[in-house]
């Protein structure tokens, strides 16, 4: 990561988004209810490090009949890498965390219950919590379970803000970018006021100060949309770029009886990324914040030696017993010229660079792996990266037999690494890495799984 980096890019996480059902129709209801959910958060304003709770309520508004089965979906800032789930604490009923379900066998007549849910920050921006009924047996005249209609009583919406910190008011530019397609035309607030008219869906701006939004079809919590506050105040700017990018992180789910399909995608940034790479012609030094993904055997001043990199995502939400339906890792050739004392390049190299993905057994972590101590594989399922040497471009990596492996077996699957097929020079494979200054550059990675009986 580059100290001298000072462009940042800040994505508004809209937390439950991008919702669909699938498949067979659910049973017919019986009765009628009337459900209504509230939601709040403790405190709209979390210091980076703090402990957030969150409150969901539900009501039966219905003063004669019993509501049964009832799952109310919930996605809240507790999902990496926003933050780290602290415990739970549902009045009635349970809640699953690794399906984002609360479930409620019966609520009675005119009866109400809450969950509260407690997360710590660790990371700056505007974070919303969502959740709307999932399912229920009885029909609900005034709104539809999991229809993603946000002005329904069944759904509700709360935010927090977490502040981020620059050194000194006088600072290049920022981007405030709302990753929502229904958030377009947007009018933009500073410290109320109005600050940009024309419509857009990002915002670049300088100075310090609350940064919001204004958009009809946008339904902003009770107390507003929270603002991405920038303030002075100790940064970390010594080791890292002023750069953030908060990763959206998606969930669809998909509701077939007592089933649920989920997808999770990631494109992680230099705060929350873990990729590393090790090379043999210094096998004690630690290279965890460079900005490519490497597969190399080459000539240094150094000596001749190997590189390889080591790449992880946070899947410690998939069940064991999850099915992966399809998983998918996009790397993006950078196009970046990178000469050597031989002075030739990934483009003008002209030996084969075909290389391996591997499932890594052993742990690992970013800022401390090198040569000396990297991690066993297993070459189960690896999957081969075709030669780029005549065309680098960009790829898409099928990972679903990797990842199916990687959820049946946490204690022995640490993420994956980047390895050449033959490690004698002059071979040279690279892409973007989590740490790239150029943000589209970075790995994607998405998953898609569901919780059915094989």
């Amino acid at each position: 990561m580059r100290a001298n980096t000072f462009y940042i890019t800040i994505l508004l996480n809209l937390l439950f988004l991008n919702f669909s059902i699938f498949g067979t129709q659910l049973p017919a209801p019986n009765g009628i209810v009337d459900l209504e959910l509230t939601s709040s958060v403790k405190n709209n304003r979390i210091e980076l490090g703090d402990i957030g709770e969150a409150t969901i309520s539900i009501k039966n508004n219905n003063t004669t009949e019993q509501a049964t089965n009832i799952k109310v979906i919930i996605f809240t800032p507790y999902s990496s890498p926003i933050s780290i789930f602290q415990s739970t604490n549902p009045e009635i009923g349970v809640f699953n965390i690794s399906s984002n379900l609360w479930e409620i066998e019966k609520l009675e007549a005119g009866s109400s219950a809450s969950l509260s849910i407690k997360y710590k920050i660790i990371s700056g921006g505007s974070w919303y919590l969502e959740a709307e009924v999932f399912a229920v047996d009885q029909i609900d005249p005034d709104s539809s379970p999991f229809n993603l209609v946000e002005f329904e009583d069944d759904y509700t919406r709360s935010c927090v803000s977490t502040p981020i910190n620059v050194e000194n008011s006088d600072f290049p530019g920022m981007q405030y970018f709302v990753d929502d397609s229904k958030n377009k035309n947007l009018q933009w607030l500073k410290n109320g006021k109005i600050y940009q008219s024309e419509g857009s869906n990002s915002l670049q701006f300088s100075g310090i100060g609350e940064y919001t939004f204004v958009n009809p079809l946008f339904n902003c919590p009770s107390g507003g949309c929270c603002p991405l506050i920038v303030q002075t105040g100790t940064t970390n700017s010594c080791c890292k770029p002023l750069e953030y990018f908060m990763e959206r992180t998606e969930m669809v789910a998909n509701s077939v009886e007592d089933t649920s399909t989920l997808t999770m995608a990631y494109q992680n940034g230099p705060e929350t990324g873990k990729d590393a790479r090790v090379w043999s012609a210094v096998p004690e030094n630690n290279l965890g914040t460079t900005e490519t993904i490497q597969a190399a055997q080459w000539s240094w001043t150094q000596g001749e030696g190997t590189l390889r990199t080591f790449i992880d995502f946070d899947l410690s939400k998939i069940p064991t017993n999850a099915i992966i339906e399809s998983a998918s890792l996009e790397l993006f050739y950078t196009g970046d010229e990178i000469s050597y004392n031989s002075e030739q390049n990934q483009k003008n190299s002209t030996v084969s660079n075909e290389s391996y993905l591997r499932r890594v057994i052993n742990p690992w972590e970013e800022d401390s792996v090198t040569w000396l101590n990297q991690p066993s594989y297993t070459i189960e399922n690896e999957i081969i990266i075709s030669d780029q040497v005549q065309e680098p471009k960009d790829i898409v990596l099928d990972m679903k037999k990797l990842i199916q492996d990687y959820v049946r077996n946490p204690e022995s699957s640490h993420g994956f690494v980047f390895m050449l097929k033959n490690e004698q020079k002059y071979r040279y494979l690279f892409f973007g890495s989590s740490d790239h200054a150029d943000a589209s550059k970075r790995p994607k990675f998405r998953v898609n799984y569901s919780l059915r009986k094989e």
